[in-house]
């Protein structure tokens, strides 16, 4: 009789127990909790009870508790590879990073042929900062169950952090062949694609992800991270809208709407858009930084500063926040400062990663061995910034290497021949040259500090009231000078001018800042003058609608190619009377080599009026605080180069 009972309770148990795991699988976690509580009463040392029940903890979110109960479980059955799992899990949930990573190689241990215990070793490296470790990891789960597509998208994703692209984009692409609609692929295959510089198919893959996944907003921010910068459509606005609209609350998608808009050169939407953003989380970065370069695109300097201010003290290391405000700073501020805080540009998430530099040079006197100059930006700035260069070799007394883009190289050996001039350092093997490699350089030349150019005005352009008195730095080629003179003479007016009234690569951003070449009717109007184009491009549209509508021609250069060959594009403006440029690098060009130049725009970095502080030989048409108004700036051009004319 009593054997018969403890059958049935034994029999009740188990029924019990079976359906406490139904309603555990099920999800039904409150009856599964209920059934568990009433099981461990009667056997509160079982192994297998105290792992279920605490696992079901950690799922309510009561992760202490779990911890010690499913400790209570793997200390009576130590040799239990899922037990030891689940705690794994518990414990980076509570945010113990080496007993989680401990817990999971005892699991992995115990069952060597399991997959999933280094899963999770491969997620807590990743937890750590660890990537490397999460790439071993992933691997030794990939030897024992290859098909986990999961686990491949995160090794790729590892190596990627790693900066391993090309690996990454090895162990990414397979992937997509069997598992296409999974919404992590496309978030970090179309980061690979971009970093490598294929953009087409990094905008292809998140569009795909999109398509797929509509309901994962994170994928709608990479769809904008990813395209070409040069891109501006606005498909990218609608495409941040559809991410707001599917989380409303969340401010992070807000400000990338607000970025999209400023992109756009919708500032005052933008400003909005970020101010909503900033309702919603009053200290995000993004959002404040959207609002300050919102009001430094409207000319609303002193709202830009305070905003960028605040930002600052919530976040003092906001790189992209400190540059926006040094920008305001060289409007409106001291000029010091303003450099000061430039070099935040240094260290932007957008700046592009440089191996092998020496310690920083910090002005004169803290050299102690060759020196480099380590170029940076855009051509045009780095032709601007160089024009210390001379300033620089005056207060240094050691050997100094200056790195330019390559189409500045034989220009610069010539202006400069006791200096060493070497193109940017491009590893060879570098795809879509997003980092620069400077160790065997830095070994070759001995070099001992570096100094980015764009950090010389902090020493040599201190005082706004003190421009430059020099009107240009480089040397043409005298033969390319002649031979362009022999060219251009015979049968014209008295003076040449060369004409550039759009930047190259247009966007709707930096149409803010140029005109239509029939608004520069004025400038064409001008008695006495003859008219070359310096544009790089397909113009000849644009000069042919100035011949049928105003009646005038622009000549364009046979054989002249102003992007690659930037030598015989100096000596042609070299041999000219005067260059009319809107704000393009080869207005810097013209400065740099000395002829008179009308900048159809305010000073660089709106620095100063009425002249530039970095080429003598420039003249702004606007004043820093001016907006850009075509045919303001197109008369204010038009008398400046009657003047000119009107010179004996």
């Amino acid at each position: 009789m009593a054997a018969a009972k403890s059958g049935a309770a034994s029999a009740e148990l188990v029924r019990s127990f079976n359906a406490a795991v139904a309603h555990h699988s099920a999800g039904r976690l409150g009856e599964a909790r209920d059934l568990y509580e009433r099981l461990l009463k009667r056997l509160p040392d079982h192994p297998d009870l105290l792992d279920l029940y605490g696992t079901l903890r950690h799922q309510l979110g009561d992760h202490a508790a779990a911890a010690a109960f499913v400790g209570r479980s793997v200390a009576r059955r130590p040799a239990a590879p899922a037990a030891w799992n689940h705690l794994g899990s518990i414990r980076r949930a509570l945010g113990q990073a080496d007993q989680a990573d401990s817990a999971f190689r005892r699991s992995a241990m115990i069952m060597p042929a399991a997959a999933e215990p280094w899963i999770n070793i491969g997620i807590v490296a990743n937890d750590r900062g660890d990537p490397e470790r999460a790439v071993r990891a992933g691997r030794r789960a990939l030897s024992v169950q290859p098909s986990l597509t999961e686990v491949r998208v995160q090794v790729g994703a590892a190596l990627s952090a790693l900066g391993r692209i090309v690996e990454s984009l090895d162990a990414l692409l397979p992937v997509r062949r069997v598992a296409p609609l999974r919404a992590d692929l496309a978030l970090h295959l179309s980061a690979v694609q971009a970093a490598v510089g294929d953009h087409a198919a990094a905008l292809d893959t998140a569009r795909r992800g999109i398509v797929a996944n509509p309901i994962v907003h994170e994928l709608y921010p990479r769809l904008l991270g990813v395209r070409d910068p040069e891109s501006d459509t606005d498909a990218f606005v609608r495409w941040a809208g559809f991410a707001t609209c599917l989380r409303p609350g969340e401010a992070r998608l807000w400000a990338n709407r607000a970025a999209e808009l400023y992109r756009a050169a919708r500032f005052d939407a933008a400003g909005r858009q970020a101010m909503r953003a900033g309702v919603l989380e009053p200290a995000d970065r993004a959002a404040l930084q959207n609002m300050v370069s919102s009001a430094y695109s409207l000319r609303r300097f002193e709202h830009g500063r305070r905003v960028a201010q605040w930002c600052l003290a919530a976040h003092p290391g906001a790189a992209d926040v400190r540059f926006a405000l040094a920008e305001i700073e060289l409007v409106i501020g001291d000029l010091g400062r303003a450099w000061t805080l430039y070099e935040a540009r240094i260290v932007r998430a957008d700046a592009m990663p440089r191996l092998g530099l020496p310690p920083r040079w910090d002005g004169p006197g803290t050299e102690d061995g060759p020196l480099l100059v380590a170029a940076e930006q855009g051509i045009g700035d780095e032709v601007v910034f160089l024009s210390c260069l001379p300033d620089l070799l005056d207060a240094v007394s050691v050997p100094v290497v200056v790195e330019v883009d390559r189409r500045l190289v034989p220009v610069m050996a010539r202006s400069f021949p006791g200096v060493r001039v070497v193109a940017r350092q491009y590893p060879a093997d570098a795809p879509g040259r997003r980092l620069l490699d400077y160790r065997d350089l830095v070994a070759r030349e001995g070099l001992r500090r570096v100094v980015f150019a764009g950090s010389l005005p902090r020493y040599f352009r201190r005082d706004r009231s003190r421009p430059s008195d020099r009107g240009g730095y480089l040397v043409p080629d005298a033969e390319l000078v002649a031979a362009w003179r022999t060219r251009l003479a015979g049968g014209r007016p008295a003076t040449t001018v060369g004409l550039v009234w759009k930047s190259a690569r247009m966007t709707r951003f930096r149409a803010q800042f140029h005109a239509g070449i029939l608004d520069w009717a004025p400038i064409l109007a001008v008695p006495g003058c003859s008219f070359v184009s310096l544009m790089p491009g397909e113009v000849d549209a644009e000069i042919a609608r100035v011949r049928e509508r105003l009646g005038v021609t622009i000549e364009r250069p046979a054989g002249l190619d102003p992007w690659n060959d930037i030598d015989s594009l100096m000596a042609l403006m070299a041999s000219l009377d005067v260059v009319v440029a809107a704000r393009t690098a080869t207005c810097a060009f013209a400065g740099a080599i000395g002829v008179p130049t009308i900048r159809v725009a305010p000073s660089y970095y709106r620095i100063t009026d009425d002249r530039d502080l970095f080429f003598a030989n420039v003249t702004p048409v606007l004043d820093r605080l001016a907006a850009f108004d075509a045919r303001v700036a197109a008369e204010a051009a038009a008398r400046l180069l009657s003047e000119r004319t009107s010179q004996p």
